[in-house]
């Protein structure tokens, strides 16, 4: 199985709220900024390109999370063309509110009912993975690899690379209802050992 390494970032604000971004994919969930890891970076340095170019925030990393398995997205399709995965939606943010200035951010989330998906996690010493050139396609892959960390965020960008993505800032109740299920353990997580409130 070949398996796509990715990085990412949970953006947290100096208030707690978690900053999630619209998907350029998918627009019944809302996301974390993440990407491929390429062959010039550190995982780290992966993780805040990442999070500049979708997010649009600078920051200060934490410890990384665990490392976990997700599916790729053409698996996914097939298995929702089969039926063996209900869709459910959320309401996305607000089309109006696309800056993330600290008096634009209030929570206006609805609740969703589905449960965090079971977590399978991996060892990045134990994969045959690979690292990806930004020249070159990606290759065929099922599986994608996933670390993230706490960035404890210090600039929130005007203008960045994907600023065409929405992105809203909400406490974590919120965050950890409107996240894709897939990345709704690190929330769960980050609010059970109190990662969001570190005086920093």
């Amino acid at each position: 199985t070949t398996v796509r390494l990715v990085g990412g970032c949970v953006p947290i604000l100096r208030d707690g709220r978690i900053l999630l971004i619209s998907s350029r994919k998918e627009n019944c969930w809302l996301s974390l900024p993440k990407g491929g890891w390429e062959l010039d970076e550190s995982l780290e340095e992966a993780a805040i390109r990442e999070t500049y170019e979708e997010a649009g925030v600078l920051g200060i990393l934490g410890p990384s999370l665990d490392s976990f398995l997700a599916e790729s997205g053409k698996k996914k399709k097939r298995k929702l063309s089969s039926g063996n995965v209900r869709e459910e939606h959320t309401n996305r943010m607000d089309e109006s509110t696309s800056s993330a200035s600290s008096s634009g951010m209030d929570a206006t989330a609805k609740p969703s009912s589905k449960e965090s998906s079971e977590v399978e996690f991996c060892d990045l010493n134990t994969l045959v993975p690979f690292a990806e050139d930004s020249s070159a396609p990606i290759p065929s892959h099922t599986h994608t690899c996933m670390t993230f960390f706490p960035l404890y965020v210090q600039q929130i960008l005007e203008v960045w690379p994907e600023n065409l993505r929405e992105r809203k800032a909400y406490p974590i109740d919120e965050a950890i209802r409107l996240v894709r299920p897939e990345l709704r353990w690190m929330l769960e997580h980050i609010q059970k050992k109190g990662l969001h409130m570190i005086d920093r």
